[in-house]
């Protein structure tokens, strides 16, 4: 496979800021490839594919078949929405499931940037989460999958540094749409847009960006000081 550090795989490019974040991307100069999560009204400007299942050879098999040549280095794995509930009308199948889907898809792109390292040029995967990991009402759901990408992102940071893959994580926070904090009261600075993560994710995926390592950017609009300890 040819192996470019332009190359950029969006995992989830249908879900809430996949869009933006593809857009972005390319005018960056960036080659953007999505895998999409089947949902029936998304359309894209940019080339797409679906699996029947993530998994690492999956992914790499689809790859090459779809798409001969391109060999991401830069990974974005943006998770589905995830259902609003009281813990009462929650059932475990469907915390289960919506878990599994996000954290396995999270696992296998960082199993498919190791499988595709040659130590040559640098690797980056960005996990996106939301303002759920912060704690939320009746978001029982959200709070484990953002916040258990949140904690991959630490983890993975440190253990995956020695193969040349840096892992970071951007919030969408108070405001953004699908974030699950749109009624909050105003944010000390205006309110964050779509635009606005996809502009710290490709800050991560700047080549000059290649020292920062297992960090959390909150795209807050400033709701976090005084909440976050330094």
């Amino acid at each position: 496979m040819r192996m470019t550090t332009a190359d950029v795989l969006i995992v989830g490019c249908d879900a809430p800021y996949g869009t933006a974040i593809a857009k972005r991307l390319g005018t960056e100069g960036f080659n953007v490839i999505g895998i999409a999560y089947r949902n029936p009204e998304f359309r894209s400007d940019f080339p797409t594919f679906t699996l029947e299942s993530l998994s690492t050879a999956d992914l790499s098999a689809a790859i090459e078949q779809h798409f001969p040549g391109f060999c991401p280095q830069r990974i974005v794995v943006v998770p589905q929405l995830s259902p609003v509930a009281p813990i009462s009308d929650l059932s475990v199948e469907e915390l289960i499931s919506s878990a599994d889907e996000a954290l396995v898809g999270a696992e296998t792109a960082a199993r498919y940037l190791l499988s595709t390292r040659t130590g040559s040029g640098p690797a980056r995967l960005i996990l996106l989460s939301g303002w759920a990991a912060m704690g939320l009402p009746c978001a029982s759901t959200a709070a484990t999958v953002m916040g258990g990408l949140l904690g991959l992102t630490r983890s993975w940071a440190l253990e995956l540094a020695p193969s040349g893959i840096t892992v970071n994580a951007v919030v969408a926070g108070a405001g953004v749409l699908g974030s699950g904090w749109d009624r909050s009261l105003p944010p000390i600075g205006r309110h964050p847009t779509e635009e606005d993560v996809a502009h710290a994710v490709a800050f991560f995926l700047d080549e000059r960006s290649g020292a920062i390592n297992g960090q959390v950017l909150f795209v807050c609009g400033g709701r976090t000081p005084g909440i976050i300890p330094i």
